[in-house]
């Protein structure tokens, strides 16, 4: 039998679940938003189940039809249950406690603020291929993954003897934690300098992560048609 989502999954739970709605709900139908009229049919239903529970449980009368006589039971009652839930959840004056004692979930309504990002990327390289550099990011050596509350990440270059404070050039913002990065041919013989910085889904970022230092062979000046080469490919 499927579960409902707000019992119990175990049968003998949900039997005992149903009582103690049926006792709670019961007498203060209005108050959970529901009519006398509906709280007396799951109370029948309820009973029913009881009943049906009882025997089918008892070795003395327990038999195929006695345990298809419960599940027939069990099966109603979870229905009429979800319906029951559904006006009660939409009802704006029933209260987390009130909820909690009839049995129910307590959803969630607000979302946690996302916070800017306060972790930097830990940024290595996996390997230069001609004018290409593959690229990693992650929050330590171990764990090649985007920390939580992270959407994406913006990686920046820089050409320079030495790794820059500033001067960094925008090259590609990303969802994924590999990617590959085009190496500039007019710093052949050179070092390039890659950095990154993780980002939340609002475009705040965080702080930069320490400079990766790239050599780019000489004999890459060779391969310099920018026209046949994108700023990125996939890794």
């Amino acid at each position: 039998m499927a579960n409902s989502g707000f019992m119990p999954t175990r049968k003998a739970l949900k039997v005992l679940w149903a009582a103690t709605f049926n006792t709670v709900v019961g007498p203060n139908a209005v108050a959970y938003g529901l009519t006398t009229a509906q709280m007396t049919e799951f109370s029948t239903v309820n009973t029913n189940l009881q009943a049906a529970w009882q025997i089918a449980m008892d070795p003395s009368t327990r038999t195929k039809g006695a345990v298809a006589n419960f599940n027939n039971a069990l099966r109603a009652m979870t229905q009429l249950a979800t319906n029951l839930n559904r006006i009660i959840q939409g009802t704006s004056t029933v209260t987390d406690t009130m909820r909690i004692n009839a049995g129910l979930r307590v959803y969630k309504t607000t979302r946690t603020p996302e916070g800017v990002p306060t972790q930097k990327p830990y940024l290595t390289s996996r390997g230069v291929d001609g004018q290409w550099v593959t690229i990693e990011l992650g929050q330590d050596i171990s764990r090649r993954s985007k920390p939580a509350g992270v959407a994406g990440a913006t990686i920046l270059m820089a050409t320079s003897p030495t790794a820059p404070a500033s001067d960094w050039q925008f090259v590609t913002n990303t969802t994924k934690t590999k990617l590959t990065v085009q190496l500039p041919t007019g710093a052949a013989g050179g070092y390039v300098y890659l950095t990154a910085f993780w980002t939340n889904s609002k475009d705040e970022a965080g702080p930069k992560a320490n400079a990766l230092p790239v050599f780019v062979s000489p004999g890459i000046a060779a391969m310099a048609d920018e026209a046949k080469f994108p700023a990125m490919k996939a890794a």
